[in-house]
């Protein structure tokens, strides 16, 4: 699971993370939500349950790890993501989406978080 404290980007156009600040046009601050920890939860296992291409392969306390098959050639992106509680009512999500293959991933990855 991905340590996003420490986490080194690679020199490749074939990821992209949502995480605490913005460096790039690759990497863009997460938004602070006006709910807690367990809402954001609720709300990201919401927005994928009905997902046929997302694969949960790993769970943690408040992190997990998926598989992502591409729509045409179901080629496997990992996303890894975190969620973070600000305040008892504030929470952020931290999203390290990328391509297992190739150099540039025609911005998927950017579309997808």
């Amino acid at each position: 699971m991905i340590d996003f404290c420490n986490l080194v980007l690679p020199n490749k156009k074939n990821y992209f993370l949502l995480y605490k600040h913005t460096l790039s046009n690759r990497q863009l601050a997460s938004p602070t939500f006006p709910c807690n920890i367990e809402q954001l939860r609720a709300a990201l296992d919401n927005l994928i349950k009905d997902e046929k291409r997302i694969q949960l392969v790993e769970l943690q306390k408040n992190k997990a790890r998926y598989i992502i098959s591409s729509k045409v050639c179901r080629f496997p992106d990992k996303v890894d993501v975190q969620l973070i509680e600000k305040t008892q009512y504030q929470s952020q999500i931290y999203i390290y989406s990328r391509s297992v293959y190739g150099n540039y991933d025609f911005n998927v990855n950017i579309k997808r978080v």
